[in-house]
């Protein structure tokens, strides 16, 4: 088992076999800032993942202090988790960002966009970032005022992205991995001169991006998926927009009522442990 102490819900702990409060001074130190509306689905497919590479991790999950929605079930693992202001940055090897449904909206419009700045700053001391999705869009304008683009419509499916430069995080992924897809937004790769595109698709751009150093790392698709969260979204999307988009190359024979097959964990167990193997090799 890799993760060895985590603080998330009590059903995710358990649905692992995780520990909530064994320690080990050798494990990876993380801190997740869960900015997912379902935080305990979220939590759950990062420890999934993390539980199998071979490195041990202890997981920190934490919250904002503003407000994220009004909808009292966006909090149930708030009691659970550390507030990120109280959350000291030297007490981590690596930070994670995830993502969230805003690309609707512009930065600043966001309610606790104010305080994630803040936090971004703060904890620019963490060896190694990963950000996700509007994670990644919002560390992205923050630290390098690449300006987000929003798409006519969403992308959502599972696509095949090509490694476009070797390097210790793509390792074992060349010359092309696969990655579900769910986002309305995205950037320009003319924006991302400063920065390293490690992996691109022809029609959709960039989606690995690294800075020179490798220490902050943006992902804007979603490795961390289950096999059937396109599905689940799906049928949210299709209940409030009757029109809406079926995700692409995902349903065997584009036919929504069979079962999805998972085509990416590979990739993401490869990606995670490529991560993480950084920041060992950073804190040894």
């Amino acid at each position: 088992m890799s993760v060895i102490q985590a603080n998330g819900h009590p059903e995710t702990l358990s649905r692992l076999q995780i520990d909530g409060a064994k320690n080990d001074t050798a494990a990876i130190r993380l801190l997740i800032i869960n900015l997912m509306p379902d935080k305990k689905a979220a939590e759950y497919q990062l420890m999934a993942i993390l539980h199998q590479v071979p490195y041990k991790v202890s997981l920190t999950f934490a919250y904002i202090n503003a407000p994220e929605s009004t909808n009292p079930a966006y909090y149930t693992c708030q009691s659970y988790y550390d507030r990120a202001s109280d959350s000291s940055a030297h007490e981590f090897d690596g930070l994670i960002v995830t993502g969230a449904p805003l690309e609707h909206l512009s930065f600043e419009a966001v309610h606790y966009s104010k305080e994630l700045r803040m936090l971004l700053d703060r904890f620019q001391v963490i060896p190694y970032r990963l950000f996700i999705c509007w994670g990644a869009l919002f560390a992205l304008h923050h630290s390098f005022s690449v300006q987000k683009k929003v798409l006519p419509t969403k992308l959502t499916g599972v696509y095949r992205y090509e490694v476009t430069a070797p390097h210790p995080l793509t390792a074992g992924l060349a010359p092309s991995y696969v990655i579900p897809q769910s986002r309305h937004a995205t950037v320009d790769d003319k924006d991302l001169s400063e920065l390293i595109i490690l992996s691109r698709h022809d029609q959709l751009g960039a989606d690995l991006i690294t800075t020179p150093d490798s220490r902050d790392t943006f992902m804007l698709g979603h490795l961390e998926y289950e096999t059937d969260t396109l599905k689940k979204e799906y049928i949210r999307d299709r209940q409030r927009y009757p029109h809406a988009e079926k995700p692409s190359h995902y349903f065997p024979d584009d036919n929504s009522d069979l079962q999805p097959v998972n085509q990416w964990a590979g990739h993401a167990e490869q990606f995670y442990t490529n991560w993480l193997r950084l920041i060992k090799d950073k804190t040894s």
